[in-house]
């Protein structure tokens, strides 16, 4: 019986864990690594936990995982530095070598990008560096929200593990080196990138708004001077504005702020203010400024 490791965090490695017991059964399962991630809504750690114990799975912690160096490891969603590389098999939500680094997805959609893929390959000193062992990639159109995106590539994955998993039963793994010279690379995002610019174009906010919603924590911003969460978002035909000064509303429509972005004009759908909850919908005064 051929045994791997998973290092998971978050609901699409959690996903691919349940498909791998469900197709190749929980045997095959040495360890499962996990955290909890604070930094999303919904996060599955105590799911994983109850999973591993149902299933009689050995769980570890960060930082009491050990690797055995006989057997191969699956990361997923991993946003800490393991110790050993050997035999350490890294799923990244890009087609390395482009957007190496952190919330590829993220980046991907803010960015436009019209595929979305994931990679695996072999880990290596350099982040996301390593030899591509398989990749897969979908189409997409916009609008579409992170929540979307997820559910679109999670099937990625799991068709990624099935096949590697086969390979390793196999002694089949066959890598070839990433074209460095392609390169790219995608930052790490704070509190800082989560503001809108409304000198940005509707278009560029929009897919902001939906690339960091739920299950992240929204967009921020300021609405005559309070802080809110913009949540939900539509483009609106834009109109001639003599004017034209990002950030104020143009007009309302069905309890709806309309606001001026540099290019276009984005209809807000939904939002709160950050101290009370209060939703800014349905929204009355036409004389405001989002900034």
């Amino acid at each position: 019986m051929v045994k791997i490791d998973f290092l998971l965090c978050g609901r699409r490695a959690y996903d691919v864990l349940q498909h791998h017991v469900k197709t190749q059964g929980a045997q095959t399962v040495r360890a499962v690594a996990t955290y909890a991630d604070k930094n999303v809504l919904n996060d599955p750690y105590e799911e994983v936990i109850a999973f591993c114990n149902q299933h009689n799975i050995i769980l570890k912690t960060k930082e009491n995982y050990e690797a055995d160096p006989s057997i191969y490891r699956f990361v997923m969603g991993w946003q800490r530095l393991f110790t050993s590389i050997d035999k350490t098999i890294v799923l990244h939500d890009s087609l390395l070598p482009k957007y190496r680094g952190f919330a590829p997805l993220v980046n991907s959609l803010i960015n436009g990008e019209r595929e979305l893929g994931v990679t695996a390959f072999l880990a290596t000193e350099g982040y996301d560096e390593g030899p591509v062992l398989t990749q897969e990639k979908i189409m997409i159109d916009y609008p579409l929200t992170i929540l979307e995106a997820m559910e679109k590539i999670t099937p990625l994955y799991a068709k990624i593990v099935s096949l590697l998993y086969k390979k390793i039963v196999d002694d089949n793994l066959v890598a070839a080196e990433q074209d460095h010279y392609l390169a790219s690379y995608s930052l790490w995002r704070d509190e800082q990138d989560y503001k809108i610019d409304w000198k940005k174009s509707a278009g560029h906010i929009k897919r902001l708004i939906d690339a960091v919603g739920y299950p992240y924590n929204g967009t921020i911003c300021m609405l005559n001077g309070e802080p809110v969460k913009i949540m939900e978002a539509k483009i609106f035909g834009d109109v001639a504005i003599e004017n034209r000064t990002a950030g104020k509303v143009i007009f309302i429509r069905e309890g709806c702020p309309v606001v001026v972005c540099k290019k276009g004009l984005l209809k807000i759908t939904s939002g709160y203010f950050t101290e009370n909850m209060k939703p800014i919908i349905p929204f009355t005064k036409l004389r405001s400024r989002f900034h």
